[in-house]
């Protein structure tokens, strides 16, 4: 079987490839990340081992459009994609992916590096942060999750189905991004109602056991 690595970086951008390095040892994360100059070198790297999210500089996609592209290597792991177009114009043709958190969208600014390092430390930490959440919180966590989570998630999905109803008088753009906002929502809602269900159901088991 083969070992599951953190990320994979591909960049067209030596320097970007660099200020990345710099920035995760800046930020005292030692972890090791691959890099791709190339979409090629990206697919030969993916052959030899696998990966839990790739990070994919746009700047590498050259005359290859996005959309497959993304949708290539999404099929693989999940994709964080640094892109100076933003989330708004890239999402629209990406939403189905961003709704089954395949594809994360990553606004590139001046210091794209600092973008990437922060995304990675941000799925470092949640994932610490599961492995290692205290008994006391564990005791309440399906308590939490329907109450803390599930009630302003409905709220959300609530307000955006109220505007979805009066679509009529709305562009077509912020429609798009308002169903985007429901599925989501709905897609959270699942997961959570499925992580209850199965808390409690381990917690009834333990307490017959």
């Amino acid at each position: 079987m083969r070992e599951l690595r953190p990320f994979l970086f591909i960049s067209a951008d030596a320097q970007l490839r660099k200020q990345f390095l710099v920035a995760l040892l800046h930020r005292d994360i030692e972890i090791e990340v691959p890099m791709a100059a190339t979409l090629n070198e990206g697919r030969a790297h993916l052959r030899q081992g696998s990966f839990k999210a790739i990070l994919l500089d746009a700047s590498v996609l050259g005359k290859h459009s996005l959309d497959p592209v993304v949708r290539e290597f999404a099929r693989v792991a999940p994709v964080l994609l640094l892109t100076a177009r933003g989330p708004f114009e890239d999402g629209l043709r990406l939403q189905d992916l961003i709704v089954a958190n395949k594809v994360e969208i990553l606004t590139a600014s001046a210091d794209g590096a600092s973008v990437l390092t922060a995304a990675v430390e941000r799925r470092l930490r949640l994932r610490a942060q599961a492995a290692e959440i205290p008994e006391e919180v564990l005791e309440d966590f399906g308590e939490v999750l329907r109450h803390e989570i599930n009630n302003p998630l409905t709220g959300i999905l609530g307000n955006a189905e109220l505007l979805l109803a009066r679509r009529e008088g709305l562009p077509a753009l912020a429609v798009q991004r308002l169903e985007t906002i429901a599925e989501l929502a709905v897609r959270l809602r699942e997961t959570i109602r499925r992580l209850s269900n199965s808390w409690e159901g381990r917690r009834q088991h333990a307490r017959s056991a």
